[in-house]
């Protein structure tokens, strides 16, 4: 079950196929809940930025916590990289080599 402030993605619907949704990150602004009984049931939720309640089968919750740890692995990572770069400056071809893994972790 959903909870306000969970973090979600879309997965097969056509909404997930829509450029400016695919891999999208959406906080819930409401609990899960039921409207409809029998076959006509279905469970929905709020979305932040979405116009209107969706259906929560095509939603999957996202281990927030996991991309804020490895966010800080990355930043680690830059960290030393920019170090080695700054130690390597008399040395072209090392700080080269530390610019450009710099410029990979950063794009």
């Amino acid at each position: 079950m959903l909870k306000k402030g969970d973090m979600v993605v879309m997965h097969t619907c056509i909404e997930a196929e829509n450029p400016n949704y695919f891999g999208k990150i959406w906080t819930c602004l409401s609990d899960e809940f039921t409207t409809g009984e029998g076959i006509y049931e279905q469970k929905l939720v709020f979305l932040e930025g979405y116009s209107s309640s969706f259906l929560t089968k095509y939603l999957q919750k996202v281990d927030v916590q996991g991309l804020k740890e490895e966010k800080e692995r990355y930043r680690k990572a830059l960290e030393q990289i920019h170090k080695l770069s700054s130690y390597y400056e008399d040395d072209a071809s090392m700080h080269g080599i530390a610019q450009d893994a710099l410029g990979c972790l950063t794009r």
